[in-house]
């Protein structure tokens, strides 16, 4: 899952260094070549990725403030990463009690062997061989082909479903042998292993799937546009401001962003009432429904819905003070989700209390300090 997280840093004025600017479009500049005459069938298609991942990254890099502020999220991030390698983050999570509930609890799908032995699914006895399929036992990999295949062997197994996995492993170390994937710990005389249990991310990006956070002036210098997933470099934006994924709070056009998501608003909701009257979408993931229009399962337009209605409904009827709404930020060493704070009601309204919540948070910040959107996977 993505999640778009309001970082916030510390970035002190930009001193622009021209020299480094320069060799970075002149990197840019070499793969975009490099691209044009790239050929899949010659060169691999896992090589073309490659250069289109590190062009997106190095457009994102083109002046000193996007360096500074790349490294000043690796910084902050650090301490929150599933995959960090700092001593100072990582602790030994201790398995062993779940390891034993699962033993006592577990039941499994088992089959019973042409020999009358009963074994666990996910046994290497069984699964380096065999594999279940629609309740029948099969050969993994049979003949040259290397297919699925039915056999004399296999007809002679049975499937057994919801087996209890002690009655297959007499005793807990043995079960511990087969199915345990936690590794024993000398030191910590347990089962399990070290992780970051304080961790938000697996793996993250500045902007990525949303390249249009902010908006600043055409003439703002202090600005980051990320990595941006798509392959466009530039995004339609009001007459005289351009799309950025991370700015200082003072240059950020709050008013103008919250006018343009307005406007934005009105049109989603002509083309949401439009469907329903046809009957009909245009647009993948949208289908109408007797009650209205829905997406992924949740209805963005409720039938005889007003705008007013629609627009007090997504809290766009007073034009929130900042206009921006990220899944979660950091604050300090904390992690704060929008679940905590929404309300489902009766009629699918959600509350303002995160949109209130935000503001606060925006609010006790220094003009000085830079907002910057993460793409935080996990």
């Amino acid at each position: 899952m993505h999640f778009l997280t309001l970082v916030t840093v510390e970035v002190p004025k930009t001193i622009e260094n021209e020299i480094q600017n320069q060799e970075i479009k002149q990197d840019i500049t070499n793969i975009k070549k490099i691209l044009t005459e790239y050929d899949d069938k010659k060169d691999g298609i896992f090589g073309n990725v490659m250069l289109k991942c590190q062009l997106k990254h190095l457009q994102g890099l083109q002046n000193t403030f996007a360096r500074n502020v790349n490294d000043a999220v690796d910084d902050y991030l650090d301490p929150f990463g599933a995959e960090t390698d700092n001593p100072k983050y990582i602790e030994f999570y201790d398995t062993t009690d779940d390891l034993k509930s699962e033993y006592e609890t577990w039941n499994v799908t088992a089959i019973k062997m042409p020999n009358g032995t009963i074994v666990s699914e996910r046994s290497d006895e069984f699964n380096d061989k065999y594999v279940v399929q629609d309740g029948k036992v099969l050969e993994r990999c049979w003949g040259q082909l290397k297919t699925r295949k039915s056999t004399k062997r296999t007809k002679r197994m049975k499937v057994i479903k919801d087996y209890p996995i002690n009655k297959i492993y007499k005793s807990f170390e043995e079960f511990l042998k087969t199915e345990c994937q936690d590794s024993y710990n000398e030191k910590q005389k347990s089962y399990g292993y070290f992780c970051n249990c304080n961790a938000y991310y697996d793996w993250y990006v500045i902007g990525g799937r949303w390249p249009k956070c902010f908006l600043v002036k055409d003439s703002c210098m202090e600005y980051s546009i990320g990595t941006r997933d798509s392959e466009k470099e530039e995004y339609e934006a009001p007459e005289g401001y351009k799309w950025v994924v991370a700015a200082r709070k003072k240059d950020i056009e709050w008013k103008v962003l919250a006018n343009w998501k307005l406007e934005c608003a009105k049109k989603s909701f002509k083309q949401l009432e439009e469907w329903f009257k046809n009957g009909v979408t245009t647009e993948d993931y949208y289908k109408v429904t007797e009650k209205g229009v829905e997406c992924f399962g949740r209805l963005e337009y409720f039938k005889g819905e007003t705008l007013k209605n629609y627009l007090k409904r997504n809290c766009m009827d007073k034009n929130g003070k900042y206009a921006f709404e990220p899944y979660a930020y950091f604050k300090g060493e904390e992690w704060f989700e929008s679940h905590s704070s929404w309300t489902t009601k009766k009629d699918d309204v959600y509350d303002n209390a995160w949109q209130k919540e935000l503001a606060e948070f925006i609010d006790g910040l220094s003009d000085e300090t830079v907002l910057v959107c993460v793409d935080c996977h996990m």
